[in-house]
């Protein structure tokens, strides 16, 4: 019983580090607004844990964000608003 509970202490401490990763990234289609707005790239990530996840590319892909048109979170990296958007 013991190691029991010893074990599912140690994959509750572990579980942090286990976080989903990204495993692809593809690209899905452009968006190019008809009243003149920007336009932008959708891409879907695929992570580690099953789920997909869409970044979107503005100002030719110089900004990534996680979701459609959005601006809460966005970085410089396609990688790292991957990794971002997996957690």
């Amino acid at each position: 019983m013991k190691r029991l509970i010893y074990l599912a202490t140690a994959c509750l401490l572990m579980q942090p580090c286990l976080a989903a990763q990204p495993d692809k990234i593809n690209f899905a289609y452009k968006v190019a607004p008809l009243l003149g707005g920007p336009s932008y790239r959708i891409y879907i990530v695929r992570c580690s844990d099953g789920t997909k996840k869409e970044l979107t590319s503005w100002d030719k892909s110089k900004k990534w964000c996680i979701g459609k048109e959005s601006e809460k979170s966005c970085s410089d990296s396609q990688m790292k608003a991957a990794t971002t958007a997996c957690k």
